[in-house]
């Protein structure tokens, strides 16, 4: 029996310490239903350094903050059959359902290949006023944020929408920004991830706003965090490019 144990313990020490201990104890939590593709039953750990056990749904992949756009989209009933759509960074999830009900669907990445273009988005390469609404998810910390908002409010036409999402820290009252922090080691120290550019603070709020949106949330919470395994209190921030003498619609 002793011989059994110190196996299993000397297992345990393998998987620790080759990094595998990721998954060590990821027990599904409850049953959850995916807004994206309706399935129902458990979802699966998902990401690499850091974990999160109850995240991913296993038919379409999606993510927390991927549901709960689907939510505010379907919530609000917003009008994306008549938009010419910009979506940066495009998840597969999101596409999945965006792309079948938006009249002009526009995807930019200045990396990936499977999009219509290689925009960078400090520098977008498309004219004034040219999309009515833009998705823009966990992009902003990894680019000169302020600069970025700019570029999404010029080319936002008039009485239109930018939906971001950022990973926001609530417990700082102003970004954390480094900028002799350049190589991947440092930056994991300092931003928690290697391609990240800064963390993002409730400052975050008043840069929207500088940019020239007005500025409004929608947040998960309640029983409807629970059912769709959402991270309860994440924020969608929805910056509106207001008509003047005119008011927004949410």
């Amino acid at each position: 029996m002793l011989n059994v144990k110190g196996a299993i313990r000397r297992t345990l020490i393998a998987i620790l310490e080759s990094g595998g201990a990721r998954y060590v104890s990821m027990r599904p939590i409850r049953r959850r239903a995916c807004t994206i593709c309706d399935f129902e039953g458990y979802f699966r750990p998902f990401g690499g350094y850091y974990i999160r056990p109850d995240a991913e749904c296993p038919s379409c992949g999606s993510l927390e903050r991927h549901r709960l756009l689907k939510i505010y989209i379907d919530a609000n009933k917003v009008n994306v059959n008549k938009c010419d759509l910009l979506h940066f960074a495009p998840e597969n999830a999101v596409r999945r359902f965006l792309e079948p009900i938006v009249k002009n669907y526009v995807t930019a990445d200045l990396f990936a290949s499977d999009v219509d273009h290689a925009w960078n988005i400090e520098n977008i390469d498309a004219e004034d006023s040219s999309f009515d609404m833009i998705v823009c998810s966990h992009v902003l910390e990894h680019v000169k944020t302020e600069q970025a908002l700019r570029e999404l409010f010029r080319v936002l036409r008039p009485g239109g929408l930018a939906i971001l999402m950022v990973p926001i820290c609530e417990g700082l009252e102003k970004s954390y920004v480094n900028p002799a922090i350049t190589n991947a080691s440092d930056r994991w120290a300092h931003f928690q991830q290697p391609d990240h550019d800064r963390i993002i603070g409730r400052d975050f709020r008043d840069m929207v706003r500088n940019a020239g949106f007005e500025l409004s949330e929608f947040v998960a919470q309640g029983e409807q965090a629970v059912i769709h395994g959402l991270v309860m209190g994440e924020r969608i921030f929805l910056a509106h490019k207001v008509l003047e003498n005119s008011s927004r619609q949410t």
